[in-house]
């Protein structure tokens, strides 16, 4: 509450985090993204594993399993589908031009329908680490399980805070959130900067600094809906519904139809000369007509 009520804080810490991700991508695909994701996946992996072994030693992992695994046919309704097959949506961030980006910087030997696969599987075991990192703990603590910010800022800190050397720990776990913020920011930067140099034959740096100009504004604006400046009180929940449930399904059902329908399959199939015929066929079948209903059933659904 303090940290939302004071603006000059908020700025102050979106100027290093933003100037510190535009100082990455300044620094190009090789020497600037490529270090980057070189250097933070093992961190990534190494800060999880040393979280999830903490969390199995001091949590409840009998309770946080049962609420992690447990299958019951209740379950699965209409709305818990929807549930999930957004946060597969969002979570691979699709139709922000992340994939169409690190895909084109994807050498020619890399065969691209394996590559998208194995970053599915990928990002579905870090999160089920990270619910093994969080919620024995929380039930250790004999807390209600939360989403969201208040189980980021609330929860976890109060969890952490109760245990023997838990102040290490739980510093190492909001070392972790802050890389893959990181991480994300580095991504949705690079399409948009990305664009310029290609489309306006800007060089690098000036199109890093003017991006990052745009985004640190509107990010003030934010900052300023939140700290409950008037002249922008309620900006960030319209930016925030805008986004999520206008945009981005958008851009991800535009590409979809573009790929699926427009570009010629010569075309496609020599982009994905690595994979079998069966293989081929079945993406694009996928593409063409699975993609865009569920695409469309989760937009009509957040609307």
């Amino acid at each position: 509450d303090d940290l939302l009520g004071s603006l000059p804080d908020m700025l102050a810490w979106q100027t290093g985090f933003l100037g510190l991700a535009l100082l990455i991508v300044a620094g190009g695909v090789r020497r600037g993204l490529g270090l980057f994701v070189w250097l933070l996946v093992p961190s990534l992996v190494v800060l999880l594993w040393l979280l999830v072994d903490f969390a199995l030693e001091n949590g409840d992992v009998s309770a946080a399993g049962r609420f992690l695994f447990s299958v019951q046919w209740l379950d699965f309704t209409s709305e818990s589908i929807l549930l999930a097959l957004g946060h597969a949506f969002y979570t691979l961030s699709i139709g922000v031009g992340i994939g169409i980006a690190f895909g084109a910087y994807a050498p020619d030997r890399v065969p691209l329908g394996r590559s998208v696969l194995a970053v599915a599987m990928f990002d579905t075991a870090i999160a089920l680490a990270a619910g093994i990192a969080i919620f024995p703990l929380v039930f250790g603590n004999h807390m209600e399980p939360t989403l969201g910010p208040g189980l980021l800022f609330l929860s976890v800190p109060y969890a952490f805070g109760n245990l023997p050397q838990g102040e290490i720990y739980g510093a190492l776990f909001f070392l972790l959130t802050v890389l893959a913020a990181l991480g994300s920011a580095v991504a949705l930067l690079e399409p948009g900067i990305g664009s310029l140099v290609q489309y306006t034959r800007l060089r690098r740096v000036p199109a890093t600094l003017l991006v990052g100009v745009l985004v640190w504004l509107l990010g003030a604006a934010v900052a300023a809906s939140l700290s409950g400046v008037p002249r922008f009180d309620g900006l960030f929940p319209w930016l925030d519904r805008l986004t999520a449930s206008f945009l981005l399904p958008l851009g991800a059902l535009a590409v979809a139809v573009f790929v699926g329908w427009r570009m010629q399959e010569t075309l496609l199939r020599s982009q994905m000369y690595r994979e079998s015929e069966g293989f081929f066929q079945l993406w694009l079948l996928l593409l063409r007509f699975v993609a865009p209903l569920a695409i469309l059933v989760v937009w009509f659904w957040a609307i």
